[in-house]
């Protein structure tokens, strides 16, 4: 693809947006919505650069148009106008870069997030490093027409693997001709998958563990039939949760893990709460294993735990019976809110969408 060098202002798609919006875009938000466009000079196309003015047409920010999403413009930069050319990609990546640089021990892990999308500057656009492999992970068309340039500018010194949002995975293939791709995507995926069935999973303890080489269990790995990595069904999930509820359930909630004396696992004391996102997963196993009593008593039990306006924190002490934690987490609320779907007798709930076309029957 070619490095487009759009000078704010000239040449380009051209928007004026509500004064709500204008408030809001100056105050930082990287989103515009389509309903806050008033005005446009021309047709957009998904994925070119939109300058938005403000009333008395002055500058006020440049992003990335999206003409199929409701997020019409995420706002790369607002201020004085830019020149949004590759020299300018490749300020913002080391700058996220720079960021991180000093936080993680690879003695220690090899797995830690290079760019968190809105916050880097980067909107709907993550970049994960994995030892020598790393992950983009794109949740807006828009990013499309500049993948080329995007996976030579972030892709290191080893592997890039590209992870589509479900949203955009239908216009890559109909709309960016990536239907080729896809299939390495796909053989990729599969090594993956076969290497963390194969490392993951501890044959003694018939369990997933919490990372290749130990012992110790995690709930984190509840969702590996919530997304549709293995059935519900397979013998190998079916022995895990099980485990888990023998092992991680105290007092009918869910720990994530066993914390250590020496912290060796996250740093921390011991003595945490039940960590309220992975009961939630463990009803919408229970669920999907057919265990519907067991589910829903589980779900009426995280119910309670809610304050008097319905809010919860991210743990909750069931000795103490106190929340604990970031209150709200939004964490929790989403687990709510879906698990609310996957037990409903009459909806398609998003961990039976998901788990649908497994990776690997």
């Amino acid at each position: 693809m070619n490095t487009r060098g759009d000078r704010a202002g000239m040449k380009s798609l051209r928007l004026r947006i509500t004064a709500a919006a204008e408030s809001i875009a100056r105050a930082g938000h990287p989103w515009v919505f389509a309903q806050s466009v008033r005005e446009q000079n021309r047709p957009g196309k998904t994925g070119e650069l939109a300058v938005i003015f403000d009333r008395a047409d002055h500058f006020l920010a440049v992003g990335l148009f999206d003409e199929t999403s409701p997020i019409r413009v995420r706002i790369l930069h607002a201020g004085k106008p830019q020149l949004i050319d590759h020299s300018w990609w490749q300020q913002r990546a080391a700058r996220a870069f720079a960021l991180r640089q000093n936080l993680f021990d690879s003695q220690t892990t090899t797995g830690f997030r290079l760019i968190s999308g809105e916050n880097d500057g980067w909107p709907g656009l993550v970049l994960d490093q994995y030892d020598t492999t790393r992950a983009l992970k794109l949740y807006t068309a828009a990013w499309l027409p500049r993948l080329n340039e995007m996976a030579d500018l972030l892709k290191g010194k080893g592997r890039l693997v590209l992870r589509l949002s479900r949203n955009i995975q239908k216009q890559a293939v109909e709309n960016f001709g990536l239907a080729g791709e896809v299939v390495e995507w796909r053989s990729v995926r599969n090594e993956i998958h076969e290497d963390i069935c194969r490392q993951g999973f501890d044959a003694g303890r018939n369990a997933f563990t919490q990372s290749y080489g130990s012992k110790e269990l995690d709930a984190s790995v509840l969702m590996i039939p919530l997304v549709g990595f293995l059935p519900a069904t397979d013998p190998r999930v079916k022995s895990t949760v099980e485990l888990i509820e023998k092992e991680l359930v105290s007092e009918g909630l869910v720990q994530r893990y066993q914390t250590s004396p020496t912290g060796a696992v996250d740093g921390l004391p011991p003595g945490e709460g039940a960590f309220l996102p992975c009961s939630f997963w463990l009803a919408d196993c229970l669920h999907l294993m057919g265990r519907h009593e067991d589910a829903r008593g589980l779900y009426e039990r995280l119910l309670a735990v809610q304050n008097d306006l319905g809010l919860m924190s991210e743990e909750y002490d069931p000795v103490g019976r106190r929340q604990l934690g970031n209150f709200p987490q939004a964490f929790s609320h989403v687990s709510l809110v879906n698990t609310a779907y996957n037990l409903h007798p009459q909806v398609v709930g998003p961990a039976e969408d998901r788990g649908a076309a497994p990776i690997h029957a």
